[in-house]
């Protein structure tokens, strides 16, 4: 239907990618960057959609890139309530209750991962608005052939 055609080869091999060698730093700044260049370059192209479709590809596309402040704003906030407002038992049991859920590695492995990602958004978004880093350069990812 759309002209195309699929070819099968018989011995093609696939190599599966771990998550943390696909989202390595440099990878992470770069799409960042590019999502960044990207919004700049076309935001009247981009503000010509429909609402709806405009929150969608923003929420989409770029609430990674906010999230990383969001959470560390919460953070604080969360800090200065338990900490500053007089509820230091709560405070003890939130951060038990974490280093409780961090005993167990799969947990322990996706909050690393979650925190590597939205450090790496953060810090690439701060290096694009404040000192102008809009490179776009884009190394090819090493994979290692195993078999």
């Amino acid at each position: 239907l759309q002209n195309k055609r699929l070819v099968s080869e018989k011995n093609a091999v696939i190599y599966d990618l771990p998550f943390e060698a696909y989202y390595k730093q440099d990878r992470i700044r770069r799409l960042a960057r590019g999502l960044l260049i990207f919004l700049f370059n076309h935001f009247d192209m981009i503000r010509q959609l429909s609402f709806p479709t405009f929150i969608r590809f923003m929420i989409f596309k770029y609430l990674k890139l906010i999230l990383p402040f969001v959470f560390f704003f919460l953070g604080l906030h969360i800090l200065y309530f338990f900490y500053f407002m007089e509820a230091q038992d709560y405070f003890l049991i939130f951060f038990t209750a974490i280093l409780f859920l961090c005993l167990f590695k799969p947990i322990r492995r996706m909050a690393f991962h979650l925190v590597k990602i939205n450090y790496n958004f953060m810090i690439a978004t701060i290096q694009f608005v404040f000192f102008n880093n809009r490179s776009n350069k884009w190394d090819k990812l090493k994979v290692s052939k195993t078999i």
